[in-house]
C-alpha cells in the first residue's frame, strides 16, 4: 500500500505483486532458462521492456500494460521442462523429436502460470509463437483469434533475437524494426510492428 502515490510503475507493481507468491519462483525459473539459452542473460526482461513500449504506443491501459510486461517477462517458463538441447534451441535451429519438444514449451509455460498468475498472462505466454498467417504454434492461429498480448509479445521477442548480434541491446536495432516490418501480415500483427516502429523510432 502506498496511500501517497496514486500511480505504481509497471515493473516495480509487477515485482511487488511477485514478492513470496509463486511468481518470485517464477522470475528465478526464468533466470535458471536464460542461462541455458545461447542468446544473453536478460532475454525476458529485454522483451518485457520492449512489449511494454509497444502496449503504451498502442494506448493501451497502465494496468494491461502491466500484465504485458509481466507476460512477457516469463515468456520462456516453459522452457525450463524442456531438455537441455530442445531449451537451448530455436524453432529455426532445431529439428526432429528436439523441435517436437521445443515447440511444446508456451503451451507448459501457460500452464505453469496459469494458477499464480491468472488466465490472461497465461494465454498470453501460451500463444506467443502463433503467427499471424496460421503457420505458427502450438495451435495454428491466425490473426484476431491470437490474443493481442501474445501478438505483441512475439514481435518484442523477435526483436530482441534479432538485435543480439553486437551483445544485449537497450533497444531494437534498426534493422530488426526493418526485419519485423518485412514479416508483417506473416509472422506479425501489421498493426503491433508499426506501433514498435514508432516505438523504437531512431
Amino acid at each position: 500500500e502506498q496511500p501517497d502515490q496514486a500511480v505504481i510503475g509497471a515493473e516495480r507493481l509487477a515485482l511487488t505483486l511477485a514478492s513470496g507468491t509463486e511468481l518470485e519462483a517464477a522470475f528465478r525459473a526464468v533466470r535458471v532458462v536464460e542461462s541455458r539459452d545461447a542468446y544473453p542473460e536478460g532475454h525476458g526482461e529485454r522483451v518485457a521492456r520492449f512489449a511494454a513500449a509497444i502496449a503504451e504506443q498502442l494506448g493501451l491501459s497502465d494496468g494491461h500494460v502491466m500484465q504485458i510486461r509481466l507476460a512477457a517477462h516469463l515468456h520462456d517458463i516453459g522452457k525450463l521442462t524442456l531438455p537441455e538441447e530442445a531449451a537451448g534451441g530455436t524453432d529455426e535451429s532445431l529439428t526432429g523429436a528436439d523441435l517436437d519438444s521445443y515447440k511444446e514449451h508456451p503451451t507448459r509455460g501457460g500452464e505453469l502460470l496459469r494458477a499464480a498468475a491468472g488466465q490472461d498472462i497465461a494465454d498470453a505466454v501460451a500463444r506467443h509463437h502463433e503467427r499471424w498467417d496460421g503457420t505458427g504454434f502450438p495451435d495454428g492461429l491466425s490473426e484476431d483469434a491470437i490474443p493481442l498480448d501474445a501478438r505483441i509479445i512475439a514481435v518484442a521477442n523477435a526483436l530482441d533475437r534479432w538485435s543480439i548480434s553486437g551483445g544485449a541491446p537497450d533497444r531494437p536495432t534498426a534493422d530488426a524494426i526493418q526485419r519485423a516490418v518485412e514479416q508483417g501480415e506473416l509472422m506479425f500483427d501489421p498493426a503491433v510492428v508499426e506501433a514498435a516502429a514508432a516505438a523504437f523510432a531512431q
